[in-house]
């Protein structure tokens, strides 16, 4: 199924983290349109349906907020092993 040639395991799982990531942010980003959809077409009063919109653009934006946090966290955390893993293998080469 996938063709690529990766010059590392390592490279390889951050490719498929990478993929699953956005995987799930495509499905909840689906869900989150689905759900309004459904909000807008259900049988309620007006004001009932857009109080339930406001309510739940509001849950979506602080649960958004949560998983951008995390996704900067991961980035920042890999970026940081990364800069020492070439940090290494500089001082290494530098000292062979």
């Amino acid at each position: 199924m996938n063709e690529r040639i990766y010059y590392s395991r390592e490279a390889e799982l951050r490719a498929q983290r990478d993929r699953l990531t956005l995987a799930v942010m495509v499905a909840g980003l689906g869900i989150g349109i689905g759900a309004l959809l459904a909000l807008l077409l259900a049988p309620r009063p007006g004001d009932k349906t857009r109080k339930q919109i406001v309510e739940t653009l509001t849950e979506a934006g602080s649960h958004g907020r949560d998983v951008a946090g995390q996704v900067f966290k991961t980035v920042r955390d890999g970026a940081s092993k990364l800069q020492e893993e070439v940090s290494e293998r500089v001082n290494h080469a530098v000292n062979s």
